[in-house]
């Protein structure tokens, strides 16, 4: 990743390890980082090396395209995209205007948590 500080990263990283209800401690011991670095990725402080980017993905069951497509491009976010990833079947025969109206109440949830 560049240098360059991308907060939605860490925005991201800190909703999924909160979809999955874990805590910064024990997903940093499930990965093999410090809390602290984890903090760091969540509050926008530094980023995730791809390795790191990659162990999280994979402890918390997000795709890097979840983590990375806010910054990457808004305008790629698909309704289904996250399908397969966390919701249950029911979610699939939903809508797309219904799926982003789920969407958008966990964001809200998760927002003010």
């Amino acid at each position: 990743m560049s240098k360059e500080i991308l907060p939605d990263i860490g925005l991201r990283i800190n909703k999924a390890r909160i979809f999955r209800d874990l805590t910064i401690e024990a997903i940093a011991e499930k990965v093999n980082i410090s809390p602290k670095t984890i903090y760091k990725y969540e509050s926008g402080v530094t980023n995730p090396s791809v390795s790191s980017l990659v162990n999280l993905c994979n402890t918390l069951q997000f795709s890097s395209d979840y983590i990375l497509i806010d910054y990457m491009n808004k305008d790629l976010y698909k309704p289904n995209t996250l399908d397969n990833e966390i919701y249950p079947n029911s979610y699939k025969v939903l809508s797309d205007k219904e799926k982003r109206l789920v969407n958008d109440f966990i964001e809200m949830l998760i927002d003010h948590r």
